[in-house]
């Protein structure tokens, strides 16, 4: 078993990583956030202006959806919608081949955006797959919590009770999730992997550590949060700007949706990488060659090292540090693909 990493250590490992190469990887990180969020932000706006939280009443609630859904049957929302389904798998693995080449010291260029296109059908699979899993999912916890809540409406013992059965209901559903979460990592290390092997084994490296991921995610919350609020700001402008007609507001909501794509993107960045070196830690994937001896592997975490060494030879010393010593083998060199 590899031993784990604390999530202090993933973040600094994470930041240390990203250290002169923020402008080199926020332009393909910018690339895959627009390519990823603006779809939905632009169905998002439209939601908002179309006063949906002005609604007084169901009759009220009922007339702005059927106008919402008009506007939405139109070719640019068709467009959008189909852009979505068939690229975000592509560009998803692209934003995790991109935080695995940081960690690891590879080159990056604008290029990296793209590459995912490169794997289009397993990434598409893998993307497709997951959703159709969460779904799945979704209607052995979601909906009977869903179901619970109503049902238990009547007093404020029931609806307590229904709140927490919901809340578990919620919670188990996202645990469920979460152990699909390495397998565009897994991808895009493994170009001829099937796309359903690659979620398999997404399962088993995340058997176990499953809270260990979610609490790392938790830590991330607040610049998530704060690199949200220019975009959520200009979504507000710009959904004001469609009832008053102000040309100002419309500018001033552009430039304010633009800065939050900036924020957001470095957020994902800083995210994503943290992510590559918890896959690298959990997977015994380093994408690097050589070893370190043991003096080395005490001092695998220390600030002191040289400033060239990779992030990602500081994970593979930190956890080879803590394995005790194995007689050679003739099994695969990747773990766990032969048990699928």
């Amino acid at each position: 078993q590899v031993p784990e990493l604390k999530n202090v250590d993933i973040r600094r490992l994470a930041r240390r990583s990203l250290k002169g190469k923020w402008a080199a990887a926020m332009i393909p990180m910018f690339v895959i956030t627009t390519a990823l969020v603006l779809p939905a932000l632009i169905q998002c706006q439209d939601l908002f202006s179309s006063g949906i939280l002005n609604a007084a009443s169901v009759q009220d609630l009922q007339n702005v959806m059927e106008q919402l859904q008009q506007r939405q049957s139109g070719f640019l929302y068709s467009f959008l919608s189909f852009f979505s389904f068939l690229c975000t798998g592509a560009f998803t693995l692209a934003a995790a081949a991109l935080s695995v080449r940081i960690l690891r010291k590879e080159p990056i260029s604008p290029q990296i955006a793209f590459i995912g296109f490169r794997q289009f059908i397993q990434a598409f699979l893998v993307d497709f797959l997951t959703t159709v899993f969460a779904f799945l999912w979704s209607l052995v916890t979601i909906l009977p919590g869903t179901v619970v809540l109503l049902l238990c409406s009547g007093s404020a013992a029931l609806s307590l009770i229904g709140s927490i059965v919901f809340a578990v209901a919620v919670i188990g559903y996202v645990f469920l999730i979460l152990r699909y979460t390495l397998s565009f990592f897994i991808a895009q290390d493994n170009g001829t992997l099937p796309a359903l092997h690659a979620i398999r084994y997404s399962v088993t490296l995340m058997k176990g550590r499953i809270w260990k991921f979610f609490s790392l995610q938790i830590t991330f919350i607040g610049w998530i949060l704060l690199a949200s609020v220019p975009m959520v700001a200009g979504i507000m402008f710009l959904s004001a700007s469609s009832r008053i007609d102000s040309v100002m507001m419309k500018v001033i909501a552009v430039f304010l949706i633009l800065i939050g794509m900036v924020t957001v993107s470095m957020v994902k960045l800083y995210v994503k990488t943290a992510d590559a070196v918890f896959y690298s830690a959990v997977s015994g994937n380093f994408g690097i060659a050589g070893s370190s001896s043991a003096d080395e592997n005490e001092e695998a975490l220390s600030p002191e090292l040289p400033e060239d060494t990779s992030p990602a030879e500081i994970v593979k010393n930190t956890v080879s540090s803590e394995l005790p010593e194995q007689e050679p083998s003739s099994d695969s060199d990747s773990p766990g693909f032969d048990k699928m």
